[in-house]
């Protein structure tokens, strides 16, 4: 069972009297929101920085990502992270020449997120704008001590990382992951996050954004249109953190995985994993030695659709080796 770490009231009272009021807060459009959260605890949020340390990264590049602490979420949730929900999150500016938002999920895409701009805006980049503004629209004690305790507010910044607590039933609740996301709804006298579609980034995300830590989760661009069929969404990379706070990532869309072969005579239907976006293409040798990169295209292209798909070809030979590859 997890605990929040109880401060005494002349203890706290001293720490919050020696608090110099301040701002540890430096978020812009298009840097990258790392949430924590858990119904019952307090959020624990993270700026990251620009979202460019994560674009435009050769495939199968591997990052250990920095730039948050994980002694305020440890503190939070306890020693353990298993079940705490983990969340990414960025967007352009409503005026960038290229509109576009970065959100994590658990479940594969399958379907392009058609979405007008006009839509984009009031949805996606409304809510993740509102996490990076929002907690610098208030003067929040900064503490100085190690352990992170809970003020009477409800909200603290750390002092060595971009970082806040936040409690979502307390003074600065509107300041919160779960209120923004969600809203909140009235109980007596008493008002509290609807935490019912917050999974979903309060419904306005098209995929499900939280993660259950240990996780593997996609990190995805989405960009607004007004083209018909909607583009895919672009397929950034994977997510990976683990039970006492490491997170890492790899950039890139995962290999192509071959699920299945089934022969008919001298036909071979291959059937592979896909990611949605790109091109899929069927490559074959009948000797092994040269890299996949120079086996035959026998096969292709299909574009990804996010499910189990499949590929033939027909080969005279009565031995053969297969590989997926995908474009981009």
């Amino acid at each position: 069972m997890r605990t929040t770490r109880i401060l005494h009231a002349a203890a706290l009272l001293s720490l919050l009297l020696a608090a110099p009021l301040a701002r540890a807060w430096s978020y812009q459009d298009g840097d990258v929101l790392l949430i924590f959260r858990e119904n019952g605890f307090d959020d624990v949020e993270f700026d990251l920085g620009n979202i460019s340390q994560f674009l435009n990264q050769p495939n199968g590049t591997t990052i250990t990502v920095g730039g948050w602490d994980p002694a305020p979420v440890l503190n939070t949730f306890g020693t353990d992270l298993t079940g705490v929900s983990v969340i990414l999150l960025a967007t352009t500016s409503k005026t960038n020449s290229s509109l576009s938002s970065w959100v994590s999920g658990p479940e594969p895409d399958t379907t392009a997120y058609s979405v007008s701009p006009t839509a984009w805006q009031s949805s996606l980049y409304s809510t993740i704008n509102s996490l990076g503004t929002r907690p610098v629209t208030y003067e929040i004690l900064t503490v100085t001590s190690p352990t992170y305790p809970l003020s009477p507010g409800g909200a603290l910044p750390s002092p060595d990382t971009n970082a806040y607590v936040f409690d979502p039933t307390a003074a600065y609740q509107i300041a919160s992951y779960d209120w923004i996301v969600s809203g909140g709804i009235s109980l007596g006298n008493a008002t509290y996050p609807n935490t019912v579609y917050v999974a979903s980034l309060g419904g306005k995300s098209p995929f499900i954004v939280e993660s259950i830590i240990p996780a593997s989760f996609d990190f995805w661009q989405v960009q607004p249109s007004t083209a018909v069929p909607a583009p895919a969404d672009s397929y950034v990379g994977q997510f990976n953190i683990t039970t006492n706070g490491t997170l890492t990532f790899v950039a890139g869309p995962p290999p192509s995985s071959i699920v299945g072969i089934a022969q008919t005579g001298n036909v071979s239907d291959v059937s592979y994993t896909t990611i949605v976006g790109g091109q899929y293409w069927l490559v074959s040798t009948n000797t092994l030695g040269a890299p996949v990169s120079q086996w035959p295209v026998v096969s292709g292209p299909i574009p990804g659709d996010g499910r189990d798909d499949s590929l033939t070809y027909t080969n005279s030979s009565t031995a053969g080796f297969y590989q997926v590859v995908r474009s981009p």
